[in-house]
């Protein structure tokens, strides 16, 4: 990053300042004092603060942003929601290298901003018609390569190619998800647990990769999250779906209640790894439920949940796959579980989802059993010796 801002930071010199969009031939550094700074106040992050600490934190740091503009100017234009986030978790001492890594960041947008408004701008129709009044021919259409005479691609080229972006690759997924949301079959997420922060930071985590799962997924389920008393997790939980979890609506909702009080009059399988019954038959009318807890707990809080609501459980059947030798390495992750449902719904193939559910990483390779199996075989050989020696008279 600082050698790609030392380049950006060079040109900004030879050809004005990008700020302003003023261009002169002066190299003079008193050009970033150009910048027009956004006026902020604690009023402008009011909705990061909860108590006296937070708008303490927000006045020292907006402080020392005003005292960082007048010294040196090595501060970003403005402060935005989730940079004030990032920047109330940090110690003080890493405030002023924070401010100039955005500054950073954003004379590199700008400049790539502007080298991509310099790029020669693909012809409009009326331009395009106008040529071809002139007998001008312009470049379109399907073009072979004079070397070797394949075809040649390209949007460039070719009228009939269409650039996909990321956007509109995005929003191809919304209307399975509004499907899934009114119509689909629902997979609960079942939080009614208590956790520390470090179990709640990973379920939070765990809960957007599995969302990102069910959103590509040709036939997504209706995720619920149920259960959000625990004060902690519905904080970080409401934090994160300001910031992360926006482009995953409406493919999930959370709700305070249990799912006994949601759904007491519906079909419902909790899914435990320490249930006694494998699951071998997929139920389209049936509701999933995934006990929202992180795989460091071994105790089996969701079985006993099941047991004593009397509620049908079940567990994926893992007997058939070679493990690691890892603290509750048959306790899966909400996002594997979600992936696992999401095959067995489409393919139904149990052994098959599971096997493409499960991360790579917590299966042992082939070598890996090779390997065992040679140390094993080593070990029987060296036992025999040993009982050959002691019966030898």
């Amino acid at each position: 990053m600082d050698f790609v801002f030392a380049e950006v930071v060079q040109h900004f010199f030879q050809e004005g300042n990008m700020f302003t969009k003023h261009h002169s031939d002066s190299s003079n550094e008193d050009d970033f004092m150009d910048v027009i700074y956004e006026e902020l106040t604690v009023e402008s992050f009011r909705e990061l603060i909860k108590n006296s600490d937070d708008e303490k934190i927000i006045k020292e740091i907006l402080s020392l942003y005003e005292y960082q503009k007048f010294d040196n100017g090595e501060i970003p234009s403005t402060i935005k929601i989730n940079q004030m986030v990032e920047l109330m978790k940090m110690p003080r001492d890493f405030w002023q290298k924070r401010f100039k890594k955005l500054l950073e960041k954003e004379i590199y947008l700008k400049y790539k901003k502007k080298m991509k408004s310099l790029k020669p701008k693909s012809l409009s129709y009326n331009e395009l018609q106008n040529m071809i009044d002139k007998g001008v021919s312009p470049t379109m259409g399907l073009k072979f390569d004079p070397l070797t005479g394949a075809p040649i691609y390209g949007e460039w080229l070719n009228s009939h190619f269409t650039r996909l972006r990321h956007l509109e690759y995005r929003c191809s997924f919304i209307p399975n998800l509004l499907a899934a949301f009114l119509y689909g079959q629902k997979i609960l997420i079942d939080c009614d647990y208590e956790y520390t922060v470090g179990d709640a930071k990973r379920i939070i985590f765990d809960l957007q990769k599995a969302m990102a799962l069910n959103r590509s997924a040709s036939s997504p389920f209706n995720m619920v999250v149920t259960g959000l008393r625990d004060t902690m997790l519905r904080e970080l939980l409401d934090r994160h779906k300001k910031e992360c979890l926006s482009t995953l609506l409406p493919s999930l909702s959370f709700h305070e209640e249990t799912f006994t009080e949601l759904y007491k009059d519906q079909k419902l399988i909790y899914l435990t790894p320490h249930s006694d019954k494998d699951l071998c038959e997929f139920d389209n009318d049936a509701i999933y439920i995934i006990g929202g807890l992180s795989i460091r707990s071994t105790a089996p809080h969701s079985f006993k949940k099941a047991s004593s609501l009397k509620i049908p459980n079940y567990r994926f059947p893992l007997s058939f796959l070679p493990f690691r030798a890892m603290r509750g390495a048959k306790s899966l992750e909400i996002r594997e579980c979600v992936s696992i449902l999401l095959h067995f719904k489409e393919f139904g193939d149990i052994k098959e989802a599971v096997s493409q559910g499960i991360d790579v990483h917590r299966i042992k390779t082939l070598e890996e059993l090779e390997q065992e199996q040679r140390l094993r075989f080593k070990k029987l050989q060296s036992n025999e010796r040993r009982y050959t020696k002691r019966v030898k008279p």
